[in-house]
Protein backbone atom coordinates (compact mmCIF):
# COMPACT_ATOMS: atom_id res chain seq x y z
CA UNK A 1 0.00 0.00 0.00
CA UNK A 2 1.46 3.41 -1.23
CA UNK A 3 0.98 5.45 2.04
CA UNK A 4 3.39 8.46 1.70
CA UNK A 5 3.39 9.12 5.30
CA UNK A 6 5.87 8.90 8.49
CA UNK A 7 4.86 8.33 11.66
CA UNK A 8 7.30 9.84 14.66
CA UNK A 9 6.32 9.25 18.52
CA UNK A 10 8.32 9.68 21.44
CA UNK A 11 10.35 6.48 21.08
CA UNK A 12 10.25 5.56 17.41
CA UNK A 13 9.60 6.46 14.08
CA UNK A 14 7.47 4.34 11.33
CA UNK A 15 8.80 4.85 8.17
CA UNK A 16 7.22 3.15 4.97
CA UNK A 17 8.81 -0.27 3.55
CA UNK A 18 11.28 0.86 0.89
CA UNK A 19 14.52 -1.07 -1.10
CA UNK A 20 16.92 0.48 1.05
CA UNK A 21 15.62 -1.39 4.09
CA UNK A 22 15.66 -4.84 2.55
CA UNK A 23 19.15 -6.15 3.11
CA UNK A 24 18.85 -5.79 7.31
CA UNK A 25 15.06 -6.97 7.10
CA UNK A 26 16.61 -10.17 4.60
CA UNK A 27 18.94 -10.23 7.69
CA UNK A 28 16.44 -10.39 10.48
CA UNK A 29 14.43 -12.99 8.31
CA UNK A 30 17.45 -15.89 8.78
CA UNK A 31 17.06 -16.08 12.08
CA UNK A 32 15.02 -19.28 12.80
CA UNK A 33 13.29 -17.75 15.90
CA UNK A 34 11.48 -14.93 13.95
CA UNK A 35 10.88 -17.18 11.06
CA UNK A 36 8.77 -19.64 13.63
CA UNK A 37 7.24 -16.57 15.65
CA UNK A 38 5.78 -15.25 12.39
CA UNK A 39 5.37 -18.02 10.30
CA UNK A 40 7.36 -17.21 7.75
CA UNK A 41 10.10 -18.97 5.23
CA UNK A 42 13.56 -17.92 4.56
CA UNK A 43 14.07 -16.35 1.68
CA UNK A 44 16.42 -15.31 -0.98
CA UNK A 45 17.89 -11.39 -0.96
CA UNK A 46 16.62 -11.27 -4.20
CA UNK A 47 12.99 -12.63 -3.58
CA UNK A 48 12.95 -10.71 -0.74
CA UNK A 49 13.57 -7.41 -3.27
CA UNK A 50 10.51 -8.99 -5.14
CA UNK A 51 8.54 -9.53 -2.29
CA UNK A 52 9.07 -5.56 -0.95
CA UNK A 53 7.97 -4.49 -3.96
CA UNK A 54 5.04 -6.69 -4.32
CA UNK A 55 4.40 -5.27 -0.59
CA UNK A 56 4.48 -1.91 -1.25
CA UNK A 57 2.08 -2.04 -4.62
CA UNK A 58 -0.14 -4.21 -2.70
CA UNK A 59 -3.37 -2.19 -1.52
CA UNK A 60 -4.54 -4.20 0.92
CA UNK A 61 -1.35 -4.47 2.93
CA UNK A 62 0.90 -1.75 4.71
CA UNK A 63 4.18 -2.53 6.09
CA UNK A 64 6.32 -0.15 8.44
CA UNK A 65 9.96 -0.17 9.62
CA UNK A 66 10.19 1.04 13.00
CA UNK A 67 13.52 2.55 14.10
CA UNK A 68 14.32 3.32 17.72
CA UNK A 69 14.96 6.82 17.39
CA UNK A 70 13.09 9.93 16.62
CA UNK A 71 15.41 11.97 14.54
CA UNK A 72 17.13 9.96 12.21
CA UNK A 73 16.83 7.01 10.10
CA UNK A 74 19.90 4.55 9.60
CA UNK A 75 20.07 1.07 9.23
CA UNK A 76 21.74 0.33 12.66
CA UNK A 77 18.77 2.19 14.70
CA UNK A 78 16.18 -0.23 12.59
CA UNK A 79 14.23 -2.33 15.03
CA UNK A 80 11.50 -4.32 13.48
CA UNK A 81 8.36 -3.53 11.48
CA UNK A 82 4.36 -3.37 11.72
CA UNK A 83 2.00 -4.56 9.48
CA UNK A 84 -1.33 -3.68 8.35
CA UNK A 85 -3.57 -6.11 6.24
CA UNK A 86 -6.90 -5.76 4.93
CA UNK A 87 -8.03 -9.06 3.53
CA UNK A 88 -11.60 -9.09 4.54
CA UNK A 89 -13.05 -7.65 0.83
CA UNK A 90 -16.41 -7.46 2.06
CA UNK A 91 -15.31 -5.38 5.72
CA UNK A 92 -12.62 -2.89 4.26
CA UNK A 93 -12.48 -1.94 7.53
CA UNK A 94 -11.81 -4.73 9.63
CA UNK A 95 -7.88 -4.89 9.79
CA UNK A 96 -5.13 -7.79 11.04
CA UNK A 97 -2.29 -5.86 12.64
CA UNK A 98 0.95 -7.48 13.87
CA UNK A 99 4.38 -6.49 15.00
CA UNK A 100 8.07 -7.74 14.80
CA UNK A 101 10.57 -6.36 17.14
CA UNK A 102 13.67 -8.16 15.17
CA UNK A 103 16.17 -6.53 17.37
CA UNK A 104 16.71 -8.13 20.68
CA UNK A 105 18.22 -5.08 21.98
CA UNK A 106 14.72 -3.22 21.46
CA UNK A 107 12.65 -5.77 23.52
CA UNK A 108 11.20 -4.73 26.51
CA UNK A 109 11.78 -1.77 26.05
CA UNK A 110 8.63 -0.03 24.49
CA UNK A 111 9.27 -0.25 20.96
CA UNK A 112 6.93 -2.52 20.32
CA UNK A 113 3.91 -1.16 22.35
CA UNK A 114 4.51 2.79 20.86
CA UNK A 115 5.22 0.95 16.94
CA UNK A 116 1.57 -0.89 17.86
CA UNK A 117 -0.05 2.27 19.05
CA UNK A 118 1.16 4.58 16.31
CA UNK A 119 0.13 2.55 13.64
CA UNK A 120 -3.58 1.75 15.18
CA UNK A 121 -4.00 5.28 15.61
CA UNK A 122 -3.28 6.11 12.07
CA UNK A 123 -5.25 3.03 10.89
CA UNK A 124 -8.26 4.63 12.65
CA UNK A 125 -7.94 8.73 11.76
CA UNK A 126 -6.53 8.13 8.15
CA UNK A 127 -8.06 4.34 7.15
CA UNK A 128 -11.23 4.30 8.89
CA UNK A 129 -10.89 1.13 10.70
CA UNK A 130 -13.17 -0.13 13.18
CA UNK A 131 -11.67 -3.84 14.28
CA UNK A 132 -8.54 -4.47 14.75
CA UNK A 133 -7.09 -8.22 15.21
CA UNK A 134 -4.14 -10.12 15.42
CA UNK A 135 -3.38 -13.76 14.99
CA UNK A 136 -0.09 -15.06 17.37
CA UNK A 137 1.71 -18.32 18.50
CA UNK A 138 0.89 -19.45 21.80
CA UNK A 139 4.28 -19.82 22.56
CA UNK A 140 5.10 -16.37 21.86
CA UNK A 141 4.02 -14.83 25.54
CA UNK A 142 5.88 -11.26 24.68
CA UNK A 143 3.49 -10.54 21.72
CA UNK A 144 0.50 -12.07 23.69
CA UNK A 145 1.00 -9.78 26.84
CA UNK A 146 1.40 -6.93 24.66
CA UNK A 147 -1.82 -6.82 23.16
CA UNK A 148 -3.70 -7.96 26.22
CA UNK A 149 -2.14 -4.96 27.78
CA UNK A 150 -3.47 -2.81 25.05
CA UNK A 151 -6.86 -4.19 25.65
CA UNK A 152 -7.00 -6.98 22.94
CA UNK A 153 -9.32 -10.19 24.40
CA UNK A 154 -9.01 -12.96 22.87
CA UNK A 155 -12.08 -14.17 20.10
CA UNK A 156 -10.38 -17.30 18.52
CA UNK A 157 -8.15 -20.38 18.50
CA UNK A 158 -6.71 -22.70 15.64
CA UNK A 159 -5.31 -25.67 17.14
CA UNK A 160 -3.88 -26.76 13.39
CA UNK A 161 -1.49 -23.82 13.72
CA UNK A 162 -1.34 -23.49 17.56
CA UNK A 163 -2.38 -19.63 17.38
CA UNK A 164 -4.33 -17.39 18.98
CA UNK A 165 -6.61 -14.77 17.68
CA UNK A 166 -6.86 -11.65 19.55
CA UNK A 167 -9.38 -9.19 18.79
CA UNK A 168 -10.04 -5.12 19.49
CA UNK A 169 -13.25 -2.91 18.76
CA UNK A 170 -13.05 0.73 17.85
CA UNK A 171 -15.60 2.82 19.98
CA UNK A 172 -16.23 6.41 19.90
CA UNK A 173 -14.29 6.70 22.66
CA UNK A 174 -11.08 4.94 21.93
CA UNK A 175 -11.47 6.58 18.64
CA UNK A 176 -11.37 10.39 20.11
CA UNK A 177 -8.04 8.70 21.95
CA UNK A 178 -7.10 7.70 18.58
CA UNK A 179 -7.44 11.08 17.25
CA UNK A 180 -5.62 12.63 20.11
CA UNK A 181 -2.97 10.38 20.39
CA UNK A 182 -2.47 10.89 16.42
CA UNK A 183 -2.32 14.53 16.72
CA UNK A 184 0.06 14.29 19.79
CA UNK A 185 2.55 12.92 17.29
CA UNK A 186 4.52 14.29 13.74
CA UNK A 187 3.24 12.84 10.52
CA UNK A 188 4.79 14.20 7.77
CA UNK A 189 3.19 13.67 4.34
CA UNK A 190 6.17 13.53 2.63
CA UNK A 191 7.92 10.91 -0.34
CA UNK A 192 10.45 8.18 0.07
CA UNK A 193 13.88 8.69 -1.81
CA UNK A 194 12.96 6.36 -4.08
CA UNK A 195 9.45 7.68 -5.27
CA UNK A 196 10.11 11.38 -4.89
CA UNK A 197 9.52 13.52 -7.82
CA UNK A 198 12.72 14.60 -7.71
CA UNK A 199 14.18 11.57 -8.09
CA UNK A 200 11.21 10.31 -10.68
CA UNK A 201 13.00 7.73 -13.13
CA UNK A 202 12.25 7.87 -17.18
CA UNK A 203 10.24 4.76 -17.57
CA UNK A 204 10.67 4.83 -21.82
CA UNK A 205 6.95 4.74 -21.66
CA UNK A 206 4.02 7.98 -21.87
CA UNK A 207 2.31 8.95 -19.11
CA UNK A 208 -0.79 6.99 -20.33
CA UNK A 209 0.85 4.31 -20.46
CA UNK A 210 2.17 4.65 -16.97
CA UNK A 211 -0.56 5.12 -15.51
CA UNK A 212 -2.48 2.49 -16.98
CA UNK A 213 0.67 -0.10 -15.73
CA UNK A 214 -0.03 1.13 -12.06
CA UNK A 215 -3.96 1.47 -12.25
CA UNK A 216 -3.01 -2.64 -13.46
CA UNK A 217 -0.37 -2.78 -10.63
CA UNK A 218 -3.02 -1.83 -7.92
CA UNK A 219 -5.41 -4.93 -8.54
CA UNK A 220 -3.34 -7.90 -9.78
CA UNK A 221 -0.19 -9.64 -8.61
CA UNK A 222 2.17 -12.61 -9.23
CA UNK A 223 3.02 -15.45 -6.58
CA UNK A 224 6.45 -15.05 -5.66
CA UNK A 225 6.57 -18.28 -3.68
CA UNK A 226 5.06 -21.69 -4.39
CA UNK A 227 2.12 -21.19 -2.19
CA UNK A 228 0.96 -17.72 -3.01
CA UNK A 229 -1.74 -16.53 -5.03
CA UNK A 230 -1.89 -14.88 -7.96
CA UNK A 231 -4.39 -12.01 -8.02
CA UNK A 232 -5.36 -11.30 -11.93
CA UNK A 233 -8.04 -8.75 -13.40
CA UNK A 234 -10.65 -9.93 -16.50
CA UNK A 235 -10.06 -7.91 -19.42
CA UNK A 236 -13.99 -6.38 -19.42
CA UNK A 237 -13.64 -5.04 -15.80
CA UNK A 238 -10.09 -3.65 -16.70
CA UNK A 239 -11.75 -2.08 -20.02
CA UNK A 240 -14.66 -0.27 -16.78
CA UNK A 241 -12.15 1.12 -14.80
CA UNK A 242 -10.37 2.71 -17.96
CA UNK A 243 -13.53 4.14 -18.81
CA UNK A 244 -13.76 5.06 -14.94
CA UNK A 245 -9.98 6.65 -15.26
CA UNK A 246 -10.70 8.59 -18.48
CA UNK A 247 -14.18 10.00 -17.07
CA UNK A 248 -12.32 10.81 -14.10
CA UNK A 249 -9.06 12.53 -16.05
CA UNK A 250 -6.90 10.28 -14.36
CA UNK A 251 -5.60 9.31 -18.28
CA UNK A 252 -6.25 11.18 -21.68
CA UNK A 253 -8.06 8.76 -23.87
CA UNK A 254 -10.56 8.68 -26.49
CA UNK A 255 -13.67 6.34 -25.84
CA UNK A 256 -16.85 5.48 -27.72
CA UNK A 257 -19.74 3.08 -27.31
CA UNK A 258 -18.94 -0.22 -28.59
CA UNK A 259 -20.69 -4.09 -28.48
CA UNK A 260 -19.39 -6.41 -26.34
CA UNK A 261 -20.53 -10.23 -25.60
CA UNK A 262 -21.39 -10.78 -21.85
CA UNK A 263 -22.62 -13.92 -20.47
CA UNK A 264 -23.90 -14.58 -23.95
CA UNK A 265 -25.32 -10.84 -24.52
CA UNK A 266 -24.66 -8.12 -26.44
CA UNK A 267 -23.93 -5.31 -24.47
CA UNK A 268 -22.71 -1.69 -25.09
CA UNK A 269 -19.90 -0.51 -23.36
CA UNK A 270 -17.69 2.97 -23.45
CA UNK A 271 -14.66 1.14 -24.97
CA UNK A 272 -11.38 3.20 -25.48
CA UNK A 273 -9.84 1.53 -28.16
CA UNK A 274 -6.30 4.15 -27.75
CA UNK A 275 -6.45 2.73 -24.09
CA UNK A 276 -6.55 -1.27 -25.49
CA UNK A 277 -3.52 -0.08 -28.27
CA UNK A 278 -1.45 0.65 -24.90
CA UNK A 279 -2.80 -2.26 -23.29
CA UNK A 280 -1.65 -4.74 -26.20
CA UNK A 281 1.70 -2.85 -26.23
CA UNK A 282 2.78 -3.25 -22.35
CA UNK A 283 2.06 -7.00 -22.78
CA UNK A 284 4.46 -6.65 -25.67
CA UNK A 285 6.65 -5.32 -23.99
CA UNK A 286 6.37 -8.06 -21.38
CA UNK A 287 5.35 -5.58 -18.56
CA UNK A 288 1.71 -7.52 -18.08
CA UNK A 289 1.55 -11.22 -18.22
CA UNK A 290 -1.71 -12.56 -20.20
CA UNK A 291 -4.03 -15.45 -19.33
CA UNK A 292 -6.87 -17.06 -21.59
CA UNK A 293 -10.04 -18.15 -20.00
CA UNK A 294 -12.95 -20.33 -21.68
CA UNK A 295 -16.17 -19.68 -19.63
CA UNK A 296 -18.74 -23.10 -19.13
CA UNK A 297 -20.24 -21.39 -22.16
CA UNK A 298 -16.80 -21.90 -24.15
CA UNK A 299 -16.58 -17.90 -24.51
CA UNK A 300 -12.59 -16.47 -24.11
CA UNK A 301 -11.71 -13.69 -21.68
CA UNK A 302 -8.41 -12.84 -21.66
CA UNK A 303 -7.12 -11.60 -18.15
CA UNK A 304 -4.18 -9.45 -17.50
CA UNK A 305 -1.62 -9.20 -14.27
CA UNK A 306 1.31 -6.94 -13.43
CA UNK A 307 4.41 -8.93 -14.70
CA UNK A 308 7.88 -9.20 -12.29
CA UNK A 309 9.39 -6.46 -14.51
CA UNK A 310 6.28 -4.35 -14.88
CA UNK A 311 6.69 -4.22 -10.88
CA UNK A 312 10.28 -2.99 -11.39
CA UNK A 313 8.93 -0.46 -13.74
CA UNK A 314 6.19 0.83 -11.58
CA UNK A 315 8.71 1.31 -8.87
CA UNK A 316 10.28 4.33 -10.73
CA UNK A 317 6.78 6.13 -11.64
CA UNK A 318 6.72 9.15 -9.00
CA UNK A 319 3.74 11.26 -7.15
CA UNK A 320 2.68 12.66 -10.79
CA UNK A 321 1.54 9.79 -12.19
CA UNK A 322 -0.01 7.84 -9.08
CA UNK A 323 -1.79 10.04 -7.41
CA UNK A 324 -4.35 10.61 -10.42
CA UNK A 325 -4.76 6.88 -10.54
CA UNK A 326 -5.60 6.93 -6.23
CA UNK A 327 -7.83 9.66 -6.68
CA UNK A 328 -9.85 8.04 -9.31
CA UNK A 329 -9.98 4.00 -7.32
CA UNK A 330 -11.50 5.57 -4.31
CA UNK A 331 -14.92 5.36 -6.51
CA UNK A 332 -13.89 1.85 -8.19
CA UNK A 333 -16.48 -1.67 -7.56
CA UNK A 334 -14.70 -3.68 -4.43
CA UNK A 335 -11.61 -5.92 -5.16
CA UNK A 336 -13.56 -9.21 -4.95
CA UNK A 337 -15.53 -8.15 -8.57
CA UNK A 338 -13.10 -6.96 -10.40
CA UNK A 339 -10.43 -9.81 -9.43
CA UNK A 340 -10.20 -13.82 -10.83
CA UNK A 341 -7.74 -15.36 -7.80
CA UNK A 342 -5.88 -18.48 -7.87
CA UNK A 343 -3.29 -20.47 -6.26
CA UNK A 344 -0.82 -21.85 -9.17
CA UNK A 345 2.22 -24.28 -7.83
CA UNK A 346 5.55 -23.48 -9.75
CA UNK A 347 5.00 -27.47 -10.58
CA UNK A 348 1.41 -27.15 -12.34
CA UNK A 349 1.88 -24.40 -14.88
CA UNK A 350 1.58 -26.42 -18.04
CA UNK A 351 -0.64 -25.01 -20.71
CA UNK A 352 -3.87 -25.93 -20.04
CA UNK A 353 -5.56 -26.54 -16.79
CA UNK A 354 -8.80 -27.57 -15.75
CA UNK A 355 -9.95 -25.41 -12.47
CA UNK A 356 -13.22 -23.22 -10.96
CA UNK A 357 -11.83 -19.43 -11.69
CA UNK A 358 -14.76 -17.12 -10.53
CA UNK A 359 -18.08 -17.20 -12.06
CA UNK A 360 -18.57 -19.67 -14.67
CA UNK A 361 -14.86 -20.02 -15.75
CA UNK A 362 -13.34 -23.35 -15.40
CA UNK A 363 -10.48 -23.35 -17.30
CA UNK A 364 -7.29 -21.26 -18.21
CA UNK A 365 -4.69 -20.81 -20.88
CA UNK A 366 -1.46 -19.38 -19.70
CA UNK A 367 -0.47 -16.77 -22.72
Amino acid sequence: MRLDVKIQGDLVRLVPYAAHHVHKYHNWMKDPFLLEMTASEPLSLEEEQQMQVTWREDPTKATFIVFATTDTETEDEMAGDVNLFFNDDEDTANCEIDIMVAEARYRGKGVGREAVLLMMSYAVTHLHVHRFYCKINETNEPSLGLFRKLGFVQCNYVAAFQEIELEFHITDANKEAAKAELAAVEAQDEDDDDESDTNEEDTGLTENQNRLLYLISLYTKPAILSTDKEEWIRKPALLVLLYEAIVSQAVDYDYAPASELIENKRKYFNISQEGKSDLDFLREEELLNGLKLASKSYQPVTCYQISEKGQELVAKLGKADKSPIHDMVTIIPPRSVLLTTMAISSSSLSLHHSCLLGRGYETFVVL
